[in-house]
């Protein structure tokens, strides 16, 4: 970008933009440096930062319209993804980096029926097998265990077994330190950086290793899960008979599917994003609900004592 083009856009933004009748920071109106300045060099404080600015600003910005709702939630509204979020991620072929909106719509349909309430119901037993891998886990444990890892283990093995009849095993390795998980805990602080400057990838394909060594997520997790990714796909799409017998009507045992639909320039490559997709989403969100979910339980005695009488209640019906 030129420096007379970057002025433009400056000057256009502080004088003319639509929104420059409403109070806040110029900086942040100026450049999405202001951003980056608390998501990368503060380490996330961005959402601590909006809290601070809606605490100055609130009585300005915020509104009470009722009217407005159905206008902010509605899916009448076809409103294209802001690329900038959704290409951190380096799953442009899935259903979640899609930013186009037919295109993401058609990659859904596909995958809707791998999320219908019969499909998770049929699979209670596969999930319910691998809480109890994670019950006997905690059991077998001499000393305080760390929850968070032990929920993130089991929801590593939990998806891609939910998705491709197979999983990682994470749950087996020591203290719940699977290397897999460690690497990729370690590595989101990243998709900050990588949000605001794009093209720090493609730099470091090119880089010498010393240079790129300093990004455990090109080094590290980029190779490894897109292998270990790449070895559930193909068990899923090479062994239909072995992966149905997961009774989950996954895309993976379907690829012809994706074959006929104009959206997939790139079908083996869909398919592994769009693993690596489900895999980071569903672990992460489900693992940190049951951690969050079990320290409030832990730390309220009521809200304690009624599931733990209703598990009692389920476990004596199912042993009578």
């Amino acid at each position: 970008m030129s420096t007379t083009q970057g002025t433009s856009i400056v000057l256009w933004r502080l004088l003319f933009h639509p929104l420059v009748r409403f109070p806040g920071p110029r900086l942040a109106a100026a450049t999405s440096l202001y951003r980056t300045y608390h998501e990368v060099i503060r380490g996330g404080e961005f959402l601590n930062e909006l809290h601070r600015l809606h605490t100055i600003y609130g009585s300005v910005l915020h509104f009470n319209d009722p009217r407005a709702y159905n206008d902010v939630y509605s899916l009448k509204h076809r409103c294209k993804k802001d690329p900038s979020f959704y290409t951190c991620f380096g799953v442009n072929q899935s259903t979640f980096g899609t930013v186009a909106t037919r295109e993401a719509k058609e990659r859904r349909n596909i995958l809707s029926p791998l999320f219908s309430r019969r499909s998770v119901t049929d699979a209670e037993d596969e999930i319910q097998k691998h809480v109890e891998k994670l019950i006997e886990r905690l059991d077998l444990s001499e000393g305080p265990c760390g929850l968070f890892l032990g929920f993130r283990c089991a929801t590593l093995d939990m998806i891609p077994s939910f998705c491709f009849g197979k999983g990682f095993g994470a749950m087996e390795s020591e203290g719940f330190a699977c290397p897999l998980l460690m690497t990729i805990q370690a590595s989101t602080p990243l998709l900050f950086l990588i949000k605001s400057f794009p093209w720090i990838p493609r730099v470091l394909s090119f880089s010498p290793y010393f240079v790129s060594s300093c990004f455990p997520w090109h080094i590290d997790l980029q190779p490894t899960v897109r292998q270990q990714i790449k070895d559930l796909v193909d068990f899923a799409t090479e062994t239909p008979a072995v992966a149905d017998e997961g009774r989950m009507p996954c895309v993976y045992h379907h690829p012809l599917s994706m074959h006929q639909s104009s959206v997939f320039l790139d079908v083996g490559q869909s398919l592994l994003e769009e693993a690596l997709s489900l895999l980071q989403a569903g672990s992460d969100t489900v693992g940190n609900t049951c951690t969050v979910g079990a320290f409030h339980v832990l730390h309220n005695p009521t809200t304690h004592r009624k599931p733990v009488q209703e598990l009692l209640a389920v476990t004596l019906d199912r042993a009578t």
